[in-house]
């Protein structure tokens, strides 16, 4: 009888005690393919700092490739196989050490993306925290004119964070969309939003090119409402790159994140709204998982959902 050893997630708190990152006993999904030309390119982003809430981010991209042992490369709605379409290439190698060194680690993230992707590939980002959407903007999407797709349970729009551990910071996970905009995009457009700080909101409001579906919005007006005013906003780009913070879903769903707010969104929503983008899909990321709050379903949920983007978007070119 074959018997799954799942990884003990709840022995990463040591890991978090001594602040090493485990070394992952398997490629995503276990692909041998090393071919680096391949359509689609994943890799590992380690990086975490500041978290407001909870602490280990940064096991992220591990946990994602532990769990992804035991998931199918093949999806039945689509009857998609990626298996021979992917390639892992690794993580970064980031020292999440000092405050000091974070504009170092984050040159290290943009530096990667641009000498190891070309434009022509998809790339897949495993956080992580949110702020790795940065360096990825800078080193391989703002050569484009088009749209990011945000979905989270916030808005991550500060300025300055204005609470500890990151009080006064212009970069963490945050501040993010900010530092993005500063820098040049035509259109963010936030899906899943419930938890929204005042000073997020002025800015909003202030802001044309940042648009917001709450999470309110979706479960009143249903996902095929959604669906069409998302297609409406997107049509006059060519390309979305989508950023997925894996707390848009509710914690029923996913309970090991960063920093969980109730009354989100379920898989099923996002898969059903993944229809209306999946065509237009030039990259993604996936984070703020938080592997050492569970036993491995947040984990899970994110390599599903991982397959489930890269088999639409691949039937979506046929």
């Amino acid at each position: 009888m074959f018997i799954m050893e799942y990884p003990d997630f709840q022995e990463l708190s040591k890991f978090l005690q001594e602040k090493t990152i485990p070394i992952p006993s398997c490629t995503f999904l276990e692909i041998s393919n090393t071919n680096r030309t391949l359509p689609y390119v994943i890799f590992g982003v380690p990086y975490e700092r500041h978290s407001s809430v909870r602490h280990g981010a940064k096991f992220g991209p591990w946990a994602i490739r532990e769990i992804s042992r035991y998931v199918h490369t093949f999806d039945l709605n689509t009857s998609v196989d990626i298996r021979n379409k992917l390639v892992d290439i690794g993580d970064i190698k980031i020292s999440n050490s000092t405050e000091d060194d974070f504009e170092k680690e984050l040159n290290q993230i943009e530096n990667f993306v641009h000498e190891n992707l070309s434009e022509n590939q998809f790339p897949i980002a495993l956080g992580g925290d949110h702020l790795i959407t940065l360096p990825i903007f800078k080193g391989l999407i703002k050569k484009h004119a088009g749209c990011i797709l945000h979905f989270d349970a916030h808005l991550d729009l500060y300025d300055r964070y204005p609470y500890t551990p990151a009080a006064n910071e212009a970069y963490t996970h945050a501040t993010v969309f900010r530092r993005i905009i500063e820098l040049g995009i035509d259109q963010i457009i936030s899906v899943g939003i419930r938890s929204v700080d005042p000073l997020e909101f002025d800015y909003f409001k202030s802001e044309e090119r940042i648009q917001m579906i709450s999470s309110y919005d979706l479960h009143k007006e249903g996902t095929g409402v959604i669906s069409k005013k998302i297609q409406k906003l997107l049509e006059p780009f060519e390309w979305v790159y989508l950023s997925l913070d894996l707390d848009v879903f509710d914690p029923a769903y996913a309970p090991g994140v960063s920093t969980p707010e109730p009354y989100g969104i379920s898989p099923w929503e996002f898969l059903q709204l993944l229809e209306s983008f999946c065509e237009k899909l030039i990259g993604f990321d996936v984070v703020e998982l938080c592997p050492p709050f569970d036993n491995g379903i947040t984990s899970t949920l994110a390599v599903k959902t991982i397959v489930d983007i890269l088999c639409r978007h691949e039937k979506s070119l046929y």
